[in-house]
């Protein structure tokens, strides 16, 4: 990710979050989208969703951001 997109998703008071985690017995990638509180400056999860793949990840969370961006 350029910086460029990082300063406008958090302007936007946008983030996502892209990790792996072990289920069962596979591993497998969890996503949050997450979106700022102005009053309070908390960081709240708006969306989550697993994959098999980071890629696939990044393709819904960028769905996601677009609306709000």
């Amino acid at each position: 990710m350029e910086q460029v997109d990082i300063d406008t998703l958090l302007r936007a008071g946008l983030w996502v979050s892209v990790s792996p985690i072990m289920s069962g017995e596979e591993w497998v990638w969890t996503c949050s989208v997450y979106k700022k509180n102005n009053k309070t400056e908390a960081w709240v999860t708006k969306s989550r969703k697993i994959f098999k793949t980071p890629g696939k990840c990044y393709e819904w969370a960028l769905k996601r951001l677009l609306k709000h961006v």
